[in-house]
């Protein structure tokens, strides 16, 4: 599998070229993440959000991908959780080599620190628990349901944006159509059959945390 990531003002697209084995998983060959905030970062660290949202595709079906860039830090990070993962689900190939034309020593960031954040439970002790960190909240929508939930999606950054401004926190928005890219009947009958989970799907046995 081949990506590759272009960034369009406040619009980050990220094309897939894959096998034609691995194709069953896909209904398209590019998706798209666009940003509340302006983007300044290298390439290194633009690869990071398309091969983030694929990486659990790509250990379930062994595949290798290649990038023209990535940050060498998260490089080192994919390799480490895709070793502890595979203790979790031994019958998941767990194969997957990232086979990179430029790894990128990234600057450090000179704005802080920044936190995923979904409200819940777990992302509000994170944010808690790093509070002298002032961190920025980013909350991430299309993964766990569609953008296309206007009103749903709406209220959630009203009641995120009134909780970051009452603990003096920064919070932006970032919305993908990444589950329009892929097949997720298909993937939830894979992961079932692999991991002996059938009440859990792909997204939450390994997604989640990406």
């Amino acid at each position: 599998m081949l990506l590759e990531t272009e960034l369009h003002g406040r619009t980050l697209t990220v094309y897939v070229r894959h096998s034609r084995d691995l194709r069953r998983y896909f209904r398209d060959n590019y998706f798209s993440l666009r940003y509340s905030a302006e983007i300044h970062a290298g390439e290194g660290l633009l690869a990071i959000p398309g091969l983030a949202l694929l990486l659990p595709l790509i250990w379930l079906t062994g595949s290798n991908v290649r990038l023209p860039h990535l940050d060498r830090t998260f490089a080192a990070a994919a390799g480490q959780l895709q070793q502890r993962f595979s203790t979790l689900y031994p019958k998941i190939p767990f194969g997957t080599e990232l086979e990179i034309d430029n790894l990128v020593d990234s600057p450090p960031n000179p704005e802080g620190t920044a936190s995923l954040f979904s409200g819940g439970m777990d992302a509000t002790y994170t944010v808690f628990a790093n509070r002298h960190l002032n961190p920025h909240l980013v909350q991430v929508f299309g993964t766990e349901f569609p953008c296309t939930e206007a009103d749903f999606m709406e209220a959630l950054k009203q009641k995120t944006s009134s909780f970051a401004a009452q603990h003096g926190f920064g919070c932006s928005f970032v919305e993908t159509d990444f589950r329009s890219c892929v097949d997720e009947r298909a993937l939830y009958h894979a992961f079932s059959r692999l991991s002996g989970r059938l009440e859990c799907t792909l997204w939450n046995g390994l997604g989640f945390a990406l």
